[in-house]
């Protein structure tokens, strides 16, 4: 009797309120990568055309996507990213339902101070053997990959030459997509400061406060006015 293929795992899939830069009342549909462990609340990074976007997932995982187009891969999760609770979630969708508040709006009402600013995107060499042939800015990104993550930004700008972001990205996503480069996500630390308030309170009972208050009033009597020139001219 011939033994049985493996069934694969089911897909999940979320529902996301990205940060697209102008407001909008949709959710998008994304798949969740295996052995990817996601839940309604957390921050996380989804590709955006070209770009990196900042959502958050508004449910958890379902295995339904509720989109029949194609579907892309959440990106890798973000080192220390916060998590909205249940109640930060029912009241961000009471939000956007009463005051048709835009999704990614009434959400990220709920973000700690720095959550919602741009992380670090970090890059270290994957484990996929290298073939034998990369284009030359492949190679020069490969290269420059350890383990050791290491800055987007920065990596770039170690490249020989001036080498326009576009190039760059499409280098690197060719990597990526191989597994011989992996993104990693940090939150840089808030650019915001404690808010100190000074406050005052009574070190005694309010009672005994206005008795002293009524007890001081009057101390001193009534000061004279300040002495000023005499009246000036002739006599009559």
């Amino acid at each position: 009797m011939a033994s049985q293929a493996p069934l694969q795992a089911r897909a999940r899939y979320v529902q996301v309120a990205v940060n697209a830069g102008r407001p909008t009342h949709m959710t998008f549909s994304y798949r969740v990568p295996p052995g990817r462990a996601v839940a309604g609340g957390e921050v996380v990074h989804v590709p955006w055309g070209q770009r990196t976007l900042q959502g958050i997932v508004v449910e958890a995982p379902t295995g339904f996507s509720g989109y029949h187009g194609d579907i892309r891969d959440l990106d890798p999760p973000v080192e220390g990213a916060p998590r909205l609770n249940d109640l930060q979630l029912e009241l961000a969708r009471w939000i956007a339902h009463e005051y048709l508040a835009p999704q990614w709006e009434a959400h990220a009402l709920m973000l700690p101070p720095g959550a919602g600013e741009r992380p670090q995107r970090l890059l270290v060499r994957g484990s996929a053997k290298p073939p034998e042939a990369l284009s030359e800015r492949q190679q020069q990104i490969y290269d420059r990959l350890d383990e050791t993550p290491r800055e987007a930004g920065r990596l770039r700008a170690a490249l020989p030459g001036r080498v326009a972001a576009r190039a760059f990205e499409a280098a690197l996503g060719a990597l990526v997509r191989r597994g011989l480069a992996e993104r990693r996500y940090e939150l840089s630390r808030p650019s915001g400061r404690p808010r100190v308030v000074e406050v005052v309170r009574l070190a005694v009972e309010p009672g005994e406060a206005r008795r002293f208050a009524h007890g001081i009033e009057g101390r001193g009597g009534a000061r004279p006015p300040p002495a000023g020139p005499g009246p000036r001219g002739g006599g009559i």
